[in-house]
């Protein structure tokens, strides 16, 4: 609805049911483009985003970590 990026496709399913990120939230997994297109419409930049395009990678890092320090039986 802000900013100055060509508007995204609305995503459908189906010929009865469409969704928009700015009414409808994160309905699915499917809109993740929606989320992050509409996070930059908000002034947010790819500096910003960086802790969240890393945070697969850092919760991999934690669990590995987490599993060294156990003790082991």
């Amino acid at each position: 609805m802000k900013g100055n990026n060509r508007p995204l496709t609305r995503l459908t399913a189906g010929p009865l049911r469409d969704f928009d990120i700015n009414l409808d939230g994160m309905a699915h997994y499917g809109m993740l483009p929606d989320f992050l297109q509409d996070v930059k419409n908000d002034g947010l930049t790819a500096e910003d985003l960086v802790p969240f395009f890393r945070s697969a990678y850092d919760y991999i890092e934690m669990w590995s970590a987490c599993e060294s320090r156990k003790p082991h039986a």
